[in-house]
């Protein structure tokens, strides 16, 4: 999920440290931990605490008071009464306080790169590429925060309608450990952007870098409120809380469930980044070092706590022991150690129930067959770093497709390697999983590369490269592996609503020959019409005809059903034109007997209503003389002739 090329990998990658610049308002682990209104706080009403612990010593950095349903309640008021104003800025004014504060972390990367890797374990280098992408996302959208726009379309005799891009209101926001700043800036700088205000909950394990940001924040001058952070059950809360308009959530696929049912309560809007079993795909015909790097990108970056991770290593069978031996050997050449350490390119496990989950993977891989080519151990390291949980990256051979480990989300640096011989085989095989995240191809046929990624069912796809994700590209997943969209332009819709606003220019509505008391009857006759056609089944009889059901018919005296007459005249087209006409009609009494203010069907009309329905009847008859429906235009064509509309 980091912005990485693949030049830059491993011992190639620059680690030169940038220059230290500190911020003294980033201290942040003194606590406390709930940011809400602009400034730290204690939650009102604790419902307990939780160690947070640096993963590669066991140390605890922070002990962290959980907050309840109150302190919940009193961050979604604040982020509520922010949005009152902050939504009123232009997208110009809101895009030049996101930009500073992109600014803002740029100028504490160091700051923020080493307490990213005190309270996630990962090696020092890609904790300042990971900030690095922080900042990116933020300075891109306040770039182009002044171009999220609605549109203008113009509509007959002057009137026009507007389309309008408006922004939801209060966003709840759910983290993950494993990126623990650049899954809050992907979620917080396009819902700012828009004109949202956010409440974020960070993942229990790693809550430091994103309080930090808080702080940064409204030093870069954003308003109070604007952006809130809570602890311990936040999440959960927010999910339920009636304030909240969205969801924005990244983490595994079962917490995902559970967080789109909560929200369907009342119906939430929902993004959900999850979980994946990506593969990586190595034809026979690539530049097998380079397929190499891309195979350790893949697999260990982030002691392969990465999501979009390509632990499925499809290699051509050609070449499949070629490769095997070149991964393997770059492999058991990675250095575990100090996360703090520049040399260091494996840091620790987030935490050792976690260490022991990957742990129990590889062991049940070996009992269901497979063989161990290096790594999957603890590595035992000197002090102060003994209580930490470091593993080694793991290769497994031997696989086959029904293996726990080739099947599950195992989120460690656990890789497993697939014999394929033709192309129509991999691509079957590799789809052939409940999720879609992500994928990798590996060949210098861009012919084949263009084939094999239209087929692939996962949301994004890499090219000779791996894990590289820069912010002008949306990040998304099929299937199992989420809903909605990160970054890019394309995530300015997850946090939009849109609004249509009709605007008429002219003065005549209303008056008609049988006086103004119709005008309310037209606007719905026409509007009926329409909907009828566009959206009721009879449009789809002339296909499908076989498909009628007659719970779709509406349900009146004069509309009748349509089980029996089905099965004497299945095939007729006039079955299809009795049955729209009927239920038509019933609409245009529908409008008549609103306007009597009567919903008796049994009550006698007088002249003019009935003769209203008779010239419905006349022109409807008129325009099915072909045999055919009429559009959707036509039919307000009739309606307004039939009304005598001016």
């Amino acid at each position: 999920m980091i912005f990485l090329n693949i030049s830059l990998v491993w011992k190639s990658i620059s680690r030169s440290k940038p220059s230290l610049k500190y911020l003294s308002t980033l201290n942040v682990k003194d606590g406390p931990y709930n940011f809400v209104d602009g400034e730290k706080s204690h939650p009102i009403d604790s419902i307990g605490f939780t160690n947070v612990l640096n993963p590669a010593t066991s140390v605890v950095l922070a002990r962290v008071a959980l907050s309840g349903t109150s302190e919940v309640d009193k961050a979604v008021k604040s982020s509520k009464e922010a949005y009152n104003s902050w939504s009123l800025l232009s997208g110009f004014e809101r895009g030049k306080l996101i930009s500073s504060l992109g600014q803002k972390i740029s100028e504490n990367l160091e700051t923020l790169a080493q307490l990213e890797v005190e309270n996630n374990g990962k090696p020092i280098w890609e904790a300042r590429l990971d900030i690095q992408s922080c900042a990116d996302c933020f300075l891109y959208f306040g770039g182009i925060a002044s171009t999220v726009s609605g549109k203008h379309i113009q509509l007959p005799n002057s009137s026009f309608g507007l389309i309008k891009r408006e922004s939801l209101g209060v966003i709840g926001g759910i983290g993950a450990w494993n990126y623990p700043l650049q899954t809050c800036s992907w979620k917080v700088a396009p819902a700012l952007t828009c004109g949202n205000t956010m409440v974020y909950k960070p993942s229990e394990l790693t809550p430091l870098t994103a309080l930090a940001l808080a702080e940064l924040a409204i030093t870069a001058g954003i308003p109070r409120g604007v952006f809130n952070i809570g602890s311990g059950e936040t999440g959960k809360h927010l999910c339920c809380h009636p304030d909240v308009a969205k969801i924005s959530f990244t983490g595994s696929v079962p917490t995902g469930k559970n967080i789109m049912k909560l929200a369907s309560n009342d119906l939430k809007r929902v993004t959900l980044e999850l979980g994946g079993k990506n593969p990586l795909i190595i034809y026979d015909d690539c530049d097998l070092k380079n397929a190499v790097k891309g195979a350790l990108l893949a697999n260990f970056l982030s002691q392969g706590q990465v999501c979009s991770n390509g632990s499925r290593v499809f290699v051509q069978r050609s070449i499949i022991e070629q490769f095997t031996n070149e991964f393997v050997k770059a492999t058991t050449q990675l250095v575990i150690g100090d996360p703090f350490d520049d040399k260091t390119q494996v840091g620790a496990t987030i935490s050792k129930a976690h260490a022991e989950k990957v742990l129990a993977y590889v062991t049940q891989s070996l009992e269901e067959g497979a063989i161990k080519l290096c790594g999957g151990e603890r590595v035992q390291m000197p002090h102060p770093f003994e209580n930490g949980y470091f593993i080694s990256p793991c290769i497994l051979t031997n696989c086959h497709d029904g293996m726990t480990a080739v099947r599950e989300e195992i989120f460690g640096p656990v890789a497993t390697i697939l014999p394929f011989d033709t192309e129509d085989e991999v691509i079957r095989r590799a789809n052939e999983t409940p999720y879609g995240l992500s994928a990798g191809i590996f060949t210098k046929d861009l012919r084949r590369a263009h084939r094999t990624s239209s087929r692939l069912q996962s949301g994004t796809i890499w090219v000779n490269n791996f894990n590289v994700t820069p912010v002008e590209l949306p990040f998304s997943g099929f299937k199992q592996s989420g809903i909605g969209v990160e970054c890019s332009t394309e995530a300015i819709q997850c946090y939009t609503q849109l609004k249509s606003v009709y605007v008429e220019m002219n003065d005549s509505v209303g008056v008609v020959e049988h006086g103004e008391h119709y005008s309310f009857s037209i606007f719905c006759c026409i509007h009926l019409f329409e909907a009828a056609y566009l959206l009721h089944p009879f449009r789809n009889l002339l296909v499908h005809l076989r498909h009628l059901d007659s719970n779709d018919l509406a349900e009146a005296d004069d509309v009748v059903g349509v089980d029996g007459i089905v099965q004497d005249s299945l095939e007729r087209n006039d079955l299809v034109v009795d049955l729209y006409h009927r239920n038509l009609r019933h609409l245009c009494r529908k409008v008549v007997h609103h306007h009597l203010h009567d919903n008796c069907w049994d009550r006698d009309l007088d002249p003019n209503h009935q003769n209203f329905l008779r010239r419905v009847d006349h022109s409807f008859e008129a325009e099915v003389a072909d045999n055919h429906l009429p559009s959707a235009c036509r039919l307000q064509w009739v309606a307004l002739e039939v009304l005598h509309f001016p």
